[in-house]
C-alpha cells in the first residue's frame, strides 16, 4: 500500500525568475484546484480516460498540466508509472483515493466525482481509464 501524498517528503521548492511556460514532453489541461494540489504535494495520481493524447504518455517523461493559457498556473511533473484499468472503481481501489482526489471522504465519493464529469461514464466504459502517477519536478 502506498503512503498518501500528503505524508510523503516534499522536495525543496525552487524559485524561478521566468514566467514562460515550462517545456515538457506532454501537455494536458487540468482544473486549477488540482494543479494547486499537485504543487502542494497532496495529489500525486491523475486519473484519465485512456484515449487520445493520454495513450501517448510514457513512464519517465514529463507532463505539463495547465489551466487556460496562464503559465502561472502550470505544474510540470515526471510520470513515474501509468496503470490501466477497466473503470474508475477499479482504479480508485488500487491506490489511496485521496492520492487522486484530496479532500474526498470515501472511495465512493471519489468514483462519483469522476463519473460526474460530462461524458466520463460512457467514455470509461468504451476506452477504459488510466492512473498517471506523478512526481513534481
Amino acid at each position: 500500500m502506498s503512503v498518501a501524498c500528503s505524508k510523503r517528503p516534499r522536495k525543496a521548492e525552487t524559485a524561478t525568475s521566468s514566467k514562460k511556460p515550462r517545456l515538457a514532453d506532454h501537455n494536458l489541461s487540468m482544473r486549477k484546484i488540482y494543479i494547486h494540489q499537485i504543487r502542494e504535494g497532496t495529489k500525486c495520481i491523475e486519473g484519465r480516460i485512456y484515449k487520445g493524447p493520454v495513450k501517448n504518455l510514457k513512464e519517465g517523461r514529463t507532463i505539463r498540466f495547465y489551466y487556460m493559457s496562464k503559465s502561472d498556473d502550470d505544474v510540470v511533473c515526471k510520470i513515474t508509472a501509468i496503470r490501466l484499468f477497466a473503470n474508475f472503481q477499479d482504479m480508485l481501489a488500487d491506490a489511496p483515493y485521496a492520492d487522486y482526489v484530496p479532500g474526498v471522504k470515501s472511495q465512493e465519493e471519489a468514483v462519483a466525482l469522476y463519473l460526474s464529469i460530462p461524458g466520463y461514464k460512457e467514455k470509461s466504459q468504451t476506452y477504459g481509464v488510466c492512473a498517471i502517477h506523478l512526481e513534481k519536478v
